[in-house]
């Protein structure tokens, strides 16, 4: 009975470790102009294999390369796409040394928004319209949402390296 109890609970263990994998492997995408704008059809969010491309806004609570304040509908953050340092994944803009994220994976997306000095957006500012119109006519194609099991950087550093990013 030990032996059949203790296969359950590694197969168990198991299981669960697979389903961690799959799930830090997707995310969600969402309309850019928010799931409920006529501009995507009224498509919904879906979940999405993270290698896929879409494009990115990236949000911060403060400004930063050519980002706009929001501030309707409760917004308090900065929401931007456009830089001006091309890397793959990047179109150009119709202004001379502009590019826009339009087709990035989703470690793409982080590390575009990280060299802007911001996150991809949640998915409540998405929703909540505060990444709305903030550039590259992203609000009528799905674009990445934060990973909310990613774990933001601490503000501080750590007394000694960790394997993964702490809170």
């Amino acid at each position: 009975m030990k032996l059949i109890l203790a296969t359950i609970i590694q197969t168990l263990t198991v299981l669960s470790a697979i389903d961690s994998a799959d799930a830090a492997s997707t995310t969600k995408v969402i309309c850019g102009g928010g799931s409920s704008s006529k501009k995507c059809g009224a498509l919904p969010p879906k979940m999405a294999d993270k290698e896929e491309r879409y494009g990115a806004r990236c949000c911060s609570p403060s400004p930063f390369f050519n980002s706009e304040h929001k501030t309707k509908n409760g917004c308090t953050n900065y929401a931007g796409t456009i830089t001006n340092v091309y890397s793959a994944g990047l179109g150009t803009t119709s202004v001379d040394g502009l590019y826009c994220p339009w087709s990035l994976t989703y470690a793409e997306a982080e590390l575009f928004c990280s060299n802007l000095g911001a996150t991809i957006c949640t998915e409540a500012e998405i929703e909540g319209k505060c990444a709305k119109a903030s550039g590259c006519h992203l609000n009528w194609e799905y674009i990445w949402s934060l990973d909310p099991t990613t774990p933001a950087p601490t503000a501080s550093p750590t007394a000694g390296p960790t394997a993964t990013p702490t809170v």
